[in-house]
């Protein structure tokens, strides 16, 4: 069975995704109409839950009945208060350089056999500072996968995207995961964002299949990734 370990193994990875409507012609009409639209974008807008965090000076919204796992360090006060640059200098020394600030999974590991789709937000320490030399460095990540892992490969070649308009390198990779006998595959959609003396990344694992394929929901998710101007 891959269980919580398959869950460990993809963080490294990453770390190395009818009612019939009819005119309404009165102006009765037309207000009622008006209200019941403001009221559906309100309620729509109350049920989302988002990930906010105010020292990485970023948001993205979260998927809906997805567990959030304990990785062993999400520090409260890291995830809710401002910090200055030297606090945070701190805090990565304390954590090896890297800080995961949220893991979820679509499964609970602990009844769930198989691979689990999985999305990881960490932050990792740099002293690069050019998007060029940052986009070289997580390209030389990507072809350090691709030679830990079975049958790995590039679905898409690493490269520059712009996301809310803000410069992300985002690549996908797919490997093989084997246990007990048992070949896994999984593919990792990962995006990487340079910000001043850190950079953050979100990867998001799934196994392609038709009934994990999660591709089109995290294309959802990094379209809501909203970063605080720096």
């Amino acid at each position: 069975m891959v269980t919580v370990a398959a869950i460990y193994i993809l963080i490294v990875v990453a770390v190395l995704i009818s009612i019939p409507l009819h005119p309404i012609n009165s102006a009765l009409g037309k207000v009622i109409l008006f209200v019941v639209a403001a009221l559906a974008c309100f309620f729509t807008a109350q049920s989302q839950e988002v990930f906010q965090s105010k020292a990485w000076g970023f948001s993205m919204n979260k998927p809906e009945g997805w567990v959030e796992l304990n990785t062993g360090y999400i520090h409260e006060n890291v995830k809710e208060y401002d910090f200055t640059k030297e606090q945070l200098d701190k805090v990565f020394a304390l954590q090896n350089n890297s800080i995961f600030l949220l893991v979820l999974s679509k499964h609970d590991p602990e009844t769930y056999a198989g691979v689990i789709p999985t999305i990881k937000i960490n932050a990792n320490r740099t002293d690069i500072v050019s998007q060029k030399v940052f986009l070289a460095s997580i390209k030389a990540s990507f072809e350090g996968v691709l030679k830990v892992f079975d049958n790995a490969k590039f679905d898409r070649l690493p490269g520059t995207v712009e996301v809310n308009g803000v410069p992300m390198v985002h690549g996908v990779i797919s490997y093989d995961l084997k246990n007990d006998g048992n070949i896994y595959r999984a593919r990792s959609f990962v995006y990487s964002v340079l910000r001043k003396g850190h950079f953050v990344q979100f990867s998001f694992t799934d196994t392609g299949s038709k009934e994990d394929d999660c591709s089109k929901l995290y294309q959802e998710l990094v379209s809501s990734i909203i970063f605080n101007k720096k």
